[in-house]
C-alpha cells in the first residue's frame, strides 16, 4: 500500500518470489513506513499493556483465591466423607470382636460337652441373643461397605455360621477366622483414622475438628487395647484358650497403649464423646471388678484366678464385655462428634467461595468491557488475518499474500503470516517427497530458512540412515531366531509359550516336551485338553489359575502321567507375558523322590527303623492337641532295657546293637498298629497310646514284658535276656503336656527299677 494514497504497490522483480526476497534480505528489519504510521495514529501498546497487567494480575491471584478456598471445600467435605467410612468399619470391627466372643463360647462349651444354655448361666449373660445380634451387626456393616473391607473372607463366614449351629465347628478354625478378620478390619480401620488425621490436617481455620479427630484416634486405640487385653486375660485364666504363653506380654502392651489413650482422650473429647467417655470412668460395678481383675492380672499373671470359681470367673468377664461394650460407644459418639463440626466448616467454605467468586465476576465484568473497547481498533486486520488463515489450514496455500493493514504490531504478523504460508509451500512439497520416500527428489534440495530448514535437511539424513538401520535389524531379528530355535530343539528341557486368549494353548513347545511327556507336540498345541487331562489335581489348579491370570508364581511343581502309566513331576520356572506365560520346564522326578527320601530319614533312627526324638515330639505334641478337645486320653511308657550296658561292655557294640533292633522288632509286634514307638537314647524307648483306659495302660506295661523278658541270640551258642524296666503315664494323672507326660512315665520307670533287688547291674543271661 502506498502511504499517503493507499493505493496497492506492483511487485517490482516479477518472477521472483517472496520467499527467495525473504532469504536475500537482511533477517532483522524494522517496521515499514506504512506500519510505523499506522502505529501512531492507532492505539498505543503501552496504553494496552497498562490496562492489560492489572486485568492479569487480578485474573492469576482470582484464580489462586478460588483454587485455595474450592480447595478447603473438597478438604472439608472429604473429611465429611472420611468420617462416614470410618464409623462403617467401626461397626464392622465392633460386630466381629462381639460375634467371636460369643462363637467361641458356643464352641468352647461345646467341646465341653456343655449346651448353650449351660454356656449363658456361666458366662451371665445370654450367648445366643448375644451372637445373634452381634451377627446381625456384622451383616449390617457388611451390607454397607464392610464386604470391601473383608474381601474373599466374606464368602467363608456364612458356612462357619452354619457349622456353629450345628455343633461341627471347630474351636481352632473358628478362632483363626475372626481373628484374621478382625486384624483385617483393625488394619483397615487405623489407615482410614490415620487418613482422616491427613485430612483434617489439609483444612484451614479447623483446629476444632483436629482435636476431635485427634480424641477419635485415642478412642479407637482405647477400643482395640481394651479388646486386646480382654483376650490375653481370657488366655491367661480360662481353660482351653490358646495365647497364655504370651498372654501376659500381650496384657502389659495392650494395657500401656489403654493408658496413653486415655490421658490424651480426658482433654480432647467434647460434646458426646466427652460424656461417654466420663460414663466409662464412673462405670457400674461390674466394669469396675473387671478393671481391677485386669490390674490384678498384670501385677500378678500366675495367682490372680486361683480361689475364683467358673460363675466368678463368669461374672468377671460379663463385666468386661461390659466394659468393651462402654468403649464402643466413646468411639462411635467421638465418630458422630466430628460431622457437624466438618459439616459447619464446609458451610461456611463454601459461602466463602461464592462471595470470592462474586468479587471475581465484577472485577471479570469490568475486564472485559475495557478490553472490548481497546481491541476494536485492530478487529477488522484480524478478521482478514483469521479468514486467510483458514484457508491456508484447508491447504489453500497457492493465494495472493495479505496486504499489510492495521497497526504496527498487525501488520508484523501479517507479514510474518505471508512468509510462513509462502515456507508451507515449499514443506509441502519437501513432505509429499518425504511420505513417498523419494529421497532424489528436486524438492528436498530447496531451502528453507531457519531451524525449519535444518530439521528437513536432518529428516532426510536420519530417513537414510533408518532405512540402512532397518535392513540390518532385520537381518540381525532372523540370525536371532534361527539361534533361538536352535538352542530350544537341543535343550533337554521343555520350553513352551501359553497364551490365555481365545482359548487356553500352547503357541510354542520345544521337540524335548514328546521325550518327556510321551505326548507328541503337534497333539498338545492342537487339542490342549489333552495336556490337562494328564495332569494332577494340583497342576490343574494351577493351568486354571494361568487361564484367568490370577496366583502367578515364578516357580512351581506340576504332576503328570505319561500314556504309559509313569507319573513325572516337572519343575516350572516361568515369567508372565501380555497374554499368558512362557517359561521352562524341567524333570525333577528323580530328585523329588530323593528328596522324599532324605525326609523320611531325617524323621527315623538309622539303627532300629523306629521314630526317632524328633518324630516322636511332634507326633506326641499334635496328639496332646486332639486330646485337649476330645477328652480321649493318651498314655506314655518309658522303658529302659537292664544290663544292656553290660551286654556292650562284654560282648561289644555289634551285639548290643543285635539287642537294640530285636527290641524295636518285638515292640511292632507285641502293639498297635496305631501305637508309636520311637528310640528315645540309648537303650530307652517310648510307646505313645491313644485312647488306652486304666485296664489297657496296666495292660501296656505287661505286654511291654512279656514281650521283651525272652533271650536273645546275638551270636551261634549265645543268647542275652535283658529284660525292660517300664513306666507307664496318662494324662488323667498327668497334665496335657508331652514334657510332663515323658518325664512321669520315665520316674515311674526308676521307681520300678529301683524295686528290683540286685537286677540294676546284673549281668546278662548267657548260655553256650
Amino acid at each position: 500500500m502506498n502511504p499517503g494514497t493507499g493505493t496497492q504497490i506492483c511487485d517490482p522483480t516479477p518472477g521472483v518470489s517472496r520467499l527467495e526476497r525473504h532469504i536475500e534480505e537482511e533477517p532483522a528489519r524494522g517496521p515499514s513506513a506504512h506500519a510505523q504510521k499506522r502505529f501512531r495514529s492507532g492505539i498505543g501498546p503501552r496504553l494496552l499493556v497498562g490496562v492489560m497487567i492489572p486485568v492479569v494480575a487480578l485474573g492469576v491471584l482470582g484464580a489462586v483465591g478460588v483454587t485455595e478456598r474450592y480447595r478447603d471445600a473438597n478438604a472439608v467435605s472429604g473429611v465429611v466423607a472420611q468420617v462416614g467410612r470410618v464409623e462403617r468399619t467401626l461397626r464392622l470391627y465392633a460386630g466381629l470382636v462381639s460375634e467371636a466372643s460369643a462363637t467361641e463360647t458356643v464352641v468352647v462349651a461345646m467341646g465341653y460337652g456343655l449346651s448353650v444354655a449351660q454356656a449363658s448361666k456361666l458366662a451371665h449373660y445370654d450367648v445366643v441373643a448375644h451372637m445373634r445380634s452381634a451377627r446381625s451387626d456384622v451383616d449390617a456393616a457388611l451390607a454397607h461397605g464392610g464386604a470391601a473391607v473383608l474381601g474373599v473372607r466374606v464368602a467363608r463366614l456364612a458356612p462357619l455360621r452354619a457349622r456353629v449351629d450345628a455343633g461341627t465347628e471347630r474351636e481352632a478354625a473358628s478362632r483363626a477366622f475372626f481373628l484374621d478378620s478382625t486384624q483385617v478390619a483393625e488394619r483397615s480401620w487405623r489407615t482410614q483414622v490415620g487418613r482422616l488425621t491427613n485430612q483434617s490436617f489439609r483444612t484451614a481455620g479447623s483446629p476444632g475438628i483436629r482435636r476431635a479427630v485427634a480424641g477419635l484416634s485415642d478412642a479407637v486405640d482405647a477400643f482395640i487395647a481394651g479388646t486386646n487385653a480382654t483376650n490375653a486375660a481370657a488366655s491367661l485364666t480360662v481353660p482351653g484358650v490358646p495365647g497364655g504363653s504370651t498372654g501376659a506380654m500381650k496384657l502389659a502392651a495392650a494395657s500401656a497403649l489403654y493408658a496413653r489413650a486415655s490421658s490424651g482422650l480426658r482433654t480432647e473429647l467434647g460434646g458426646t464423646a466427652g460424656v461417654a467417655w466420663q460414663r466409662l470412668i464412673v462405670s457400674d460395678s461390674a466394669v469396675n471388678t473387671f478393671r481391677r481383675f485386669l490390674a490384678a492380672l498384670l501385677e500378678d499373671p500366675s495367682h490372680v484366678s486361683a480361689g475364683q470359681g467358673v460363675a466368678e470367673m463368669g461374672r468377671t468377664f460379663n463385666g468386661g464385655l461390659i466394659f468393651l461394650d462402654h468403649l464402643r460407644k466413646v468411639v462411635t459418639a467421638a465418630a458422630a462428634d466430628i460431622a457437624p463440626l466438618a459439616r459447619d466448616l464446609r458451610t461456611n467454605a463454601r459461602q466463602g467461595l461464592e462471595r470470592y467468586l462474586l468479587v471475581l465476576g465484577l472485577i471479570a465484568a469490568f475486564s472485559l468491557a475495557l478490553t472490548l473497547i481497546m481491541v476494536r481498533g485492530i478487529v477488522t486486520p484480524l478478521r482478514w488475518l483469521a479468514k486467510r488463515a483458514s484457508e491456508v489450514s484447508d491447504g489453500a496455500i497457492d493465494g495472493d499474500p495479505l496486504d499489510l493493514s492495521g497497526p504496527y504490531e498487525v501488520a508484523a504478523v501479517t507479514e510474518t503470516f505471508n512468509e510462513i504460508v509462502a515456507n508451507l509451500a515449499v514443506l509441502d512439497a519437501t513432505t509429499q517427497a518425504l511420505a513417498s520416500a523419494d529421497l532424489d527428489s528436486a524438492a528436498l534440495t530447496t531451502s528453507v530458512p531457519g531451524r525449519i530448514g535444518d530439521s528437513l535437511r536432518h529428516s532426510v539424513a536420519t530417513l537414510q540412515q533408518s532405512i540402512r538401520d532397518n535392513e540390518e535389524l532385520r537381518e540381525s531379528l532372523t540370525l536371532s531366531e534361527t539361534r533361538f530355535r536352535d538352542l530350544a530343539e537341543k535343550s533337554p528341557d521343555v520350553i513352551f509359550r501359553f497364551s490365555r486368549d481365545p482359548a487356553p494353548h500352547f503357541d510354542y513347545l520345544s521337540p524335548s516336551f514328546e521325550h518327556l511327556t510321551g505326548i507328541s507336540v503337534e497333539k498338545a498345541e492342537s487339542d490342549f485338553r489333552v495336556f490337562v487331562g494328564a495332569l494332577d489335581d494340583e497342576g490343574r489348579a494351577l493351568v486354571a489359575d494361568a487361564a484367568a491370570g490370577r496366583n502367578f508364581r515364578a516357580r512351581a511343581d506340576l504332576g503328570f502321567r505319561r500314556p504309559d502309566g509313569t507319573v513325572a513331576v516337572f519343575e516350572l520356572r516361568l515369567i508372565r507375558t501380555a497374554d499368558g506365560l512362557q517359561g521352562v520346564g524341567r524333570d525333577v522326578t528323580e530328585l523329588r523322590v530323593l528328596q522324599a527320601q532324605l525326609a523320611e530319614q531325617a524323621t527315623r533312627d538309622p539303627l532300629t527303623g523306629l521314630a526317632n526324638r524328633r518324630l516322636l515330639d511332634e507326633f506326641l505334641e499334635r496328639a496332646i492337641r486332639g486330646a485337649g478337645r476330645s477328652g480321649i486320653p493318651i498314655t506314655v511308657a518309658f522303658l529302659d532295657l537292664d544290663d544292656f550296658k553290660s551286654v556292650n561292655d562284654t560282648y561289644g557294640h555289634e551285639a548290643g546293637d543285635t539287642v537294640l533292633r530285636f527290641t524295636a522288632d518285638r515292640l511292632r509286634a507285641a502293639l498297635r498298629d496305631e501305637d508309636v514307638i520311637a528310640r528315645y537314647g540309648g537303650d530307652e524307648f517310648v510307646i505313645v497310646c491313644e485312647g488306652a483306659d486304666e485296664s489297657s495302660s496296666g495292660d501296656l506295661a505287661e505286654r511291654i514284658q512279656a514281650a521283651l523278658d525272652v533271650p536273645i541270640d546275638i551270636e551261634e551258642g549265645v543268647s542275652v535276656l535283658c529284660r525292660p524296666s517300664v513306666g507307664v503315664a496318662d494324662t488323667r494323672t498327668t497334665a496335657f503336656d508331652a514334657a510332663a507326660l515323658i518325664d512321669a512315665a520315665d520316674h515311674a520307670m526308676l521307681d520300678v527299677k529301683n524295686v528290683r533287688n540286685g537286677r540294676r547291674f546284673a549281668r546278662p543271661n548267657a548260655a553256650r
